[in-house]
């Protein structure tokens, strides 16, 4: 009798840390797969002329304008992951949608800033950095706003890997 106890509390214990590992997993992909989304649909719209910029892409400024109006695509993919993330259930402490907004945008404007100083180091920056978070963070219980930060690093990471396929594709 106790082995059947040690077995569904084993079976309970796999079930509880499956279900943990998918919404884990859900909150690495998603926000790069939003962020993929709109920074090929930026990319698209620059190389066919939607959007301009006011400089050559030739030039150093006008490179840097360019990722950061790629960059600004962004935004959108942090403010759907927000809206996207549940409140909790009755009884439950619900996630603060604002918070974790306002940590997704704080992250957008620390990588656009380093994006204007260091342009060229970016994206590999960004992709180890959300790496290591999505490595070391996913095993913690976070404040909403290190979530959003977190989101938001997805999103730029997205972002830029969207804007680079998409210029591949079409190249």
């Amino acid at each position: 009798m106790d082995e059947d106890v040690e077995k569904s509390t084993a079976i309970d214990g796999r079930a509880v840390a499956s279900e943990s590992s998918i919404a884990q997993f859900a909150q690495v992909i998603l926000p790069a797969i939003l962020g993929g989304g709109f920074g090929a649909l930026g990319q698209y719209l620059i190389i066919h002329g939607y959007i301009s910029t006011p400089l050559s892409t030739e030039t150093y400024l006008g490179g840097v304008i360019e990722m950061l109006v790629i960059l600004a695509f962004s935004i959108p993919a942090i403010l759907l992951h927000s809206i996207s993330q549940s409140d909790g259930g009755p009884g439950e402490d619900g996630l603060n949608k604002l918070e974790f907004l306002a940590g997704g945008l704080v992250a957008l404007m620390i990588f656009s800033f380093f994006g204007l100083l260091f342009s060229f180091c970016l994206v590999p920056v960004a992709v180890l950095l959300w790496f290591y978070a999505s490595m070391s963070w996913s095993q913690h219980d976070l404040p909403d706003f290190r979530l959003g930060f977190w989101a938001g690093m997805g999103c730029v990471v997205g972002t830029l890997s969207g804007s680079i396929a998409i210029s591949m594709l079409l190249a």
